[in-house]
């Protein structure tokens, strides 16, 4: 039995999910903890995490500021991406309707992004920790800022808290998706068969962001521009960031692949330096040269 155990265990690192033969939690509360603890870690298959998590929280996200939107009504006028910035939807003067939908999307947000930063962290670390160590921490810094954007809207008695957390918020998440694109760009300058055109794509996004941010935010006094067009410009942020996370998401499965073959790698009696370790790894082509590998 225990040679069973210990060969399904080695298969699975070929798999990339782990199977506990010894612990079968059994009462509710077990399976409870166990469930928060796997969410919390990130430990979901990729194609649980990204071909059914991702669409459903993405769903839930934006079903939330379009009921904000739709419920959005000051004194006859509707909300406009034109002339209403995005957090005009979580204002309770503004909206007092829907004000609430916007604060449970942040919320919301900010919670369920942390499995999606730990799944990526685990698996772009061996390609450049220190990166991937920045680019998580980033990410957490935006999750606190989206909670302070819920919490602390955009009125005059709340928008000094509010100004910093919208600073917090969408700079980490700029900050973090570009170290975490280094790594790819990096990688898919060495490595065969990557898809460069997610890459290249990816990569226009992050010059979109870029260029949005520089129009949203004054660099020289670090404050939000009052112009006629920045409304424009913050949408054109949001909406490049989630198509830059949507383009990277779709990147991920090929580097799961490689942290498999960097595990077997480390597991063996290759003596070499890790870059030349890396290099032999993606040399190898897709399919059944992993287990053949092995």
């Amino acid at each position: 039995m225990k040679r069973k155990i210990d060969q399904d265990r080695r298969i699975n690192v070929l798999h990339w999910y782990d199977v506990d033969y010894s612990y079968f939690p059994h009462s509710f509360e077990e399976i409870f903890v166990k469930n928060v603890e796997q969410f919390f870690e990130g430990d979901y298959k990729k194609r649980t995490l990204f071909q059914r998590l991702f669409p459903l929280a993405a769903s839930v996200f934006f079903a939330l500021l379009v009921l904000a939107y739709y419920l959005f009504n000051m004194n006859g006028t509707r909300y406009s991406p034109f002339t209403n910035t995005v957090s005009d939807l979580g204002n309770p003067i503004l909206n007092p309707s829907g004000f609430g939908f916007f604060s449970a999307a942040f919320l919301y947000l900010a919670v369920i992004m942390i499995p999606f930063y730990q799944f990526v962290y685990k698996h772009l670390r061996v390609l450049n920790k220190f990166l991937a160590t920045l680019a998580i921490v980033t990410n957490m810094v935006a999750s606190g800022g989206f909670i302070a954007l819920a919490l602390f809207p955009n009125t005059s008695q709340t928008m000094a808290v509010h100004i910093p957390a919208a600073f917090a918020s969408f700079g980490g998440m700029i900050v973090g998706g570009l170290f975490y694109y280094v790594i790819i760009i990096l990688d898919a300058i060495r490595r065969k068969g990557t898809n460069r055109l997610l890459v290249a794509f990816g990569t226009i996004a992050n010059v979109i962001i870029g260029i949005a941010a520089t129009q949203v935010i004054n660099l020289p006094s670090f404050t939000i521009n009052n112009t006629a067009m920045m409304p424009t410009w913050e949408w054109t942020l949001f909406i490049a960031i989630a198509a830059s996370a949507l383009l990277f998401f779709h990147a991920m499965p090929e580097i799961a692949k490689k942290v498999a073959v960097y595990r077997i790698l480390d597991g063996t009696q290759y003596r070499d330096s890790r870059e030349n370790k890396a290099r032999s790894a993606n040399q190898l082509p897709e399919g059944e040269a992993y287990q053949d590998f092995h």
